[in-house]
């Protein structure tokens, strides 16, 4: 049995365009807004140094200095600087979790939406169709009009022409 890679319904063909159509604007749309977005969202706090040079043995010790009731002048810088370079990477850590939160369920939104479009496809071609199908049931066949009376002439006959002769009048 050989698989048919379009289907052979009209109906069907006219629900997947309508399904296709609507991914791909939708793609598009997503697509749009997914860049927009990341160009508006800022990529790290504009306070914020890259690269502290803090390790964790120093940040540990600078989280107990820093609470110290009355530190030096190198420790409030440090302490600044440590913070301003925290900021940045938890700014950059809430940038990417919303661009992936917005990239995930636009997503699913996309696909289930593409499903629903080609459901509605599927009804509104049946709509669409349906005049055309109940006129074509009125239409005579013709099994059951013209080819039933369907004579071949012999082939002794004079001046024959191997084209049937028939009853039918074309309309």
């Amino acid at each position: 049995m050989r698989w048919r890679l379009w289907p052979q319904r009209v109906r069907t063909r006219l629900a997947l365009l309508y399904a296709v159509l609507f991914l791909v604007s939708g793609s598009a749309l997503l697509g749009l807004t997914y860049g927009l977005v990341a160009a508006s969202l800022p990529a790290t706090s504009p306070t914020a140094q890259q690269g502290s040079g803090f390790d964790r043995n120093q940040l540990a010790k600078l989280r107990v200095a820093c609470k110290l009731p009355h530190p030096d002048v190198g420790t409030v810088a440090a302490c600044k600087r440590a913070f301003s370079a925290g900021s940045g990477s938890g700014a950059a850590s809430v940038r990417q979790r919303a661009l992936d939160s917005l990239l995930l369920f636009s997503l699913l939104g996309l696909g289930v939406m593409t499903v629903a479009s080609g459901g509605l496809g599927w009804y509104v071609s049946g709509r669409v169709l349906r005049p055309v199908r109940a006129s074509s049931r009125s239409w005579p066949t013709p099994s059951t009009t013209c080819w039933s009376g369907l004579t071949w002439p012999s082939p002794r006959s004079a001046g024959s022409s191997r084209t049937p002769r028939t009853s039918c009048v074309p309309r």
